[in-house]
């Protein structure tokens, strides 16, 4: 949907040879995983929508675990665990026949294989060991037969029944030692990561709530987006992923969604490339998963070779929008307001969804009257945005957006709050009725929603004026 529409708004930049994608597909693409794999726009439906689920705290905690830099550094720690100890090794023989010893074979994973990641040296060394039994397999047949054929009671069979035979009663002999042999390395990075959860030394007891949570997820066939990075970073350490050495220049656009693990991996994949990493903290929509700040870009990217570029003019919004979504978020500046004049923001407290609804009708049918064409109403989740759809629409033409895999939909548009993002609109009706914004967490969603309005600006609050609005002066916007 984005990339339709600022196909319509933006003049050609020459970037058809350009590869775009999300890091979503990017990271499917390299799990080739069959598992439910749920996206961030899901992620931030359950955290607008699921807050009565039981299981709702222990996700939002795992949620803020598994995108600190404390679980990157978890996972560290534990890829460092598995590379001291990938497996039990055992001595393999056969009638006191010793085929290759444990330590042969830790020495194989710790000298001679070192040139490969975990998994691959672990299958490596399982050919190896099949290799040797199979020689071993080839002397005991020549023993055997050389046996049978001295046995009177084979006197009447051919030598190349004979071989049969001794090669039977060989294999026979060697298939348990074989079907061992045949395990070394048999793992995944799905039951290596469950694996992370089970071990007391990575997952502290402050945690145990969210690995009980996790392995219980996982073992539903599901992949929640939070766990994509981390299984995405160990398939990296332990399976290899071929770094792309021949891309000279990556750009990050609404870094602000990116979570450190996730900016680490992708500087890992790209190890020659320049970044340019374009983004604004202030419209974070999860607030459980971020960069965090600015100054931990340096550290994530392993260089201090960083220029950090601040840009304060806003060219999308009109003064008084602009001034107004400052004050949400506390910005007292007004260097970056641009001289076009506009209407202040409209907040009107209504007393039901039902007169909300018809106020809506009104203010659009206004709006269209003044020669705007492109309208959001922007509600909170999912379900609200269908249900104010359904009554919107009995009036009114007016299409429901519920994925970002769709194409820009032009004249008014109905979406849940998280799907808005990068996108602007004429006029943008912002809906805070039944679960309203509120809270330190929420505040960054409630700005960003409000800043998709270049012309005008309409919010409807159920019963009270938004909380973020109650220490904003009354000049700044209006109260019909």
């Amino acid at each position: 949907m984005f990339n339709d529409y600022i196909s319509d708004v933006l003049p050609e930049l020459g970037e058809e040879n350009v590869k775009q994608t999300t890091f979503m597909e990017f990271a499917k693409s390299f799990l080739k995983t069959r598992m439910k794999i749920t996206d961030l726009n899901e992620q931030m439906e359950y955290i607008l929508s699921a807050k009565e689920n039981r299981e709702y705290d222990t996700r939002i905690k795992a949620i803020q675990y598994k995108s600190s830099i404390e679980f990157l550094k978890k996972l560290e720690e534990y890829v460092g665990l598995l590379y001291e100890k990938p497996w039990e090794f055992e001595n393999f023989y056969v009638s006191n026949t010793m085929i290759i010893t444990k330590e042969e074979q830790k020495t194989l994973f710790q000298k001679d294989y070192t040139y490969l990641p975990m998994i691959p040296r672990l299958k490596k060394i399982r050919n190896r060991v099949l290799y040797l039994i199979k020689q071993h397999e080839h002397k005991h047949i020549e023993k055997m037969f050389e046996k049978l054929s001295k046995d009177p009671t084979m006197a009447d069979r051919k030598p190349n029944e004979i071989k049969k035979i001794a090669t039977r009663t060989v294999l026979k002999q060697f298939k348990p030692v074989r079907e061992r042999a045949r395990g070394i390395g048999n793992t995944s990075i799905i039951n290596l990561y469950k694996s992370m959860f089970t071990r007391k030394e990575i997952i502290s007891e402050k945690h145990y709530s969210v690995a009980k949570f996790t392995l219980q997820q996982l073992g539903q066939g599901i992949l929640f987006y939070e766990d994509l990075a981390p299984m995405l970073y160990l398939k990296g350490k332990l399976s290899g992923i071929v770094p792309k050495e021949n891309i000279q220049h990556v750009i990050i656009d609404e870094a602000q969604d990116y979570t450190p693990l996730q900016m680490n991996i992708i500087n890992e994949l790209f190890p020659k490339s320049n970044f340019t990493v374009v983004g604004d903290l202030n419209q974070s929509l999860n607030p459980y998963a971020n960069i965090g700040n600015g100054e931990q870009m340096g550290e994530m990217f392993n260089t201090k070779n960083l220029s950090h570029i601040k840009l304060t003019k806003s060219y999308r919004s009109t003064q008084q929008i602009t001034k107004f979504v400052n004050k949400i978020l506390g910005v007292e500046h007004e260097d970056g307001l641009i001289n076009r004049n506009g209407n202040p923001p409209i907040v009107q407290v209504i007393d039901s969804v039902e007169e909300c609804i018809q106020q809506i009708n009104k203010d659009i049918i206004n709006v269209i009257s003044d020669g705007y064409s492109s309208i959001a109403v922007i509600a909170k989740n999912k379900e609200e945005a269908k249900m104010i759809h359904k009554s919107l629409s009995k009036s009114m033409n007016c299409n429901l957006v519920l994925s970002a895999d769709t194409t820009f939909p032009y004249g008014i548009t109905v979406m849940p709050s998280y799907l808005s993002k990068g996108l602007e609109f004429d006029a943008v009706f912002v809906l805070n009725l039944m679960s309203p914004y509120a809270g330190k967490k929420e505040v960054n969603l409630f700005y960003t929603v409000c800043s998709r309005a270049l012309h005008r600006l309409y919010i409807y609050s159920l019963n009270t004026l938004p909380e973020y609005l109650k220490n904003i002066p009354k000049d700044i916007y209006k109260i019909p």
